[in-house]
């Protein structure tokens, strides 16, 4: 269940989370730099894109 919600994370936020699978383990990986603000603002348009449809 939580590997499902990181990896749609993953697939809507790419500049600042990625998947890394190794043997039969998965790892994320963090942009530290990446300014936070920038990913919740992507989240919360994709968010009331989805509301729209």
């Amino acid at each position: 269940e939580m590997e499902k919600h990181l990896r749609l994370l993953a697939e809507l936020t790419p500049a600042w989370l990625t998947v890394h699978p190794i043997r039969k383990d998965m790892y994320l990986k963090l942009n530290k730099t990446m300014d936070l603000n920038i990913v919740l603002d992507k989240l919360n348009q994709k968010k009331k894109e989805e509301e729209r449809i």
